[in-house]
């Protein structure tokens, strides 16, 4: 039986990524949609073939073929939506970042966990081939024991004399609406600058592959300085459990950026290259004493495999692979990376 799915929010990323990846996803229904102006969600819904388009979400949560919804509104909008679905008993993946504050990440983590429904999160780049790739390296030993990890995650910067942080998603979408990124100007709204933009890909990725929590940062970057307070560049030194540590740089200024993650370990290293969080390209390498492996990513829908991956979730109980807790943990590191920088000082974070 097919699971019913509504989406709230139109944006560039619901446009792009999650309608497309809903509808192609398998036993899958993208049956409604959420938009505070209805006809540029009429004009969503022709495009995407969804049969219902509401103005209010409680309207949409009314709908019994629809048993989760995503949710792709601003940052600081997510827990009221979240929140309203588990009290319907309905399951959600939250857009990212999480939100803004992490009051409202703990308020949508408990409220799931209160009304017994499934809570995940979009981090689609543990999905990606390349990623998976890597962290089966680290699981198999092949690499020893981990000492340390490098990790650049950047995106280019194109807005010019705006200021507008690019995410590859062009200002008209598929169906051909104008999108308003405004909000993103508003750091009540968003919570962060780069670290709600390519940075959070990083920080979770960085748990992903090792497996750890992250307690300890100590961070340098422009917050003082920066245009609506929104840090554009980052570095910090990250220390897990255990005392591992890893070095991480992120910037929404950068050109002709890489994005290499390395990890080294006792008897090799493994290196991701140009890895992305909206396409599966990319590069693995991987040295030990035996020589080096090379593997290359292409076509593979990150989208899709979250969607199905979640409907699993639904169907068996099981905890999803980017669960409500990992965006709460990553609101942490951000948060606690600017608050690092301003006062200039590590920063220990409460687990």
């Amino acid at each position: 039986m097919a699971i019913g799915w509504g989406i709230v929010g139109t944006g560039g990323w619901a446009d792009r990524f999650v309608a497309p990846g809903i509808r192609q996803a398998k036993d899958t229904k993208l049956v409604g949609i959420v938009s505070r102006d209805k006809a540029r969600g009429q004009q969503f819904a022709n495009y995407h073939g969804v049969a219902h388009v509401y103005e209010r979400l409680e309207d949409m949560l009314k709908n019994p073929e629809i048993q989760a919804i995503n949710v792709q509104t601003p940052n600081n909008l997510h827990a009221e939506s979240v929140v309203a679905a588990a009290e319907r008993g309905k399951h959600s993946i939250c857009g990212i970042a999480m939100a803004a504050t992490e009051e409202d990440c703990i308020a949508m983590v408990e409220a799931c966990k209160r009304h017994k429904v499934q809570l995940g999160v979009d981090f689609q780049t543990r999905y990606h081939p390349g990623f998976r790739a890597l962290k089966q390296v680290i699981d198999s030993g092949v690499l020893g024991d981990i000492v340390s990890v490098r990790c650049q995650m950047s995106l280019p910067w194109e807005g010019g004399a705006r200021g507008n942080q690019v995410w590859s998603v062009p200002s008209v979408g598929a169906f051909g609406g104008e999108f308003d990124q405004s909000w993103k100007h508003d750091i009540t709204m968003r919570g962060a600058g780069t670290m709600s933009g390519a940075g959070m890909f990083g920080v979770d990725m960085l748990r992903f592959l090792v497996g750890r929590d992250i307690q300890e940062v100590y961070a340098v970057a422009d917050v003082a300085t920066a245009e609506h307070n929104q840090e554009n560049f980052v570095q910090a030194l990250i220390t897990f459990q255990g005392g591992m540590t890893a070095s991480f740089e992120s910037s929404n200024r950068t050109q002709y950026w890489d994005n290499t993650t390395t990890v080294y370990g006792t008897k090799g290293r493994a290196s991701s290259y140009g890895l992305r969080p909206w396409d599966s390209d990319g590069v693995l390498r991987v040295r030990t004493e035996q020589g080096e492996t090379v593997r290359e990513f292409h076509r593979s829908n990150m989208f899709v495999d979250q969607i199905e991956a979640f409907n699993q979730c639904i169907q068996t109980g099981k905890t999803p692979n980017a669960a409500g807790v990992d965006g709460w943990r990553e609101r942490q590191v951000t948060l606690a990376i600017r608050e690092s920088a301003v006062k200039k000082a590590p920063v220990k974070i409460r687990l």
